[in-house]
């Protein structure tokens, strides 16, 4: 399926990419984990994919991050020579994870 979606022009094209921070192990690892939240969010770098002009991102983060985490990284975004950052960059949190053990997988 990713050879076929390499092969296709949809690279050229403009699209939105979706971000689902989430580690796929066993339940029995999750739950053992430190910080297993912290260690789901470190995929926040896949927020650079807008290098692209052609892509808008969608983070999914596992809990809500403050105001001064996401001006921070708008700021390296601008300071990346990304137009628009605030435009072409959303956060997103469930509104139920407070509802969950914080072992289930976001996905």
């Amino acid at each position: 399926m990713q050879e076929d979606f390499k092969m296709k022009d949809i690279k050229k094209r403009r699209r939105v990419e979706i971000h689902i921070n989430s580690i796929s192990i066993s339940e029995m690892k999750r739950i053992s984990m430190e910080k297993f939240l912290q260690r789901e969010n470190s995929q926040i770098a896949r927020l650079f994919a807008v290098k692209d002009a052609n892509v808008d991102i969608i983070y999914v983060s596992p809990f809500s991050l403050t105001n001064d985490v996401t001006a921070y990284y708008m700021k390296i975004l601008e300071i990346g020579e990304i137009e628009n950052p605030h435009s072409r960059v959303n956060f997103v949190v469930s509104e139920n994870t407070h509802k969950f053990p914080h072992h289930f997988s976001l996905a």
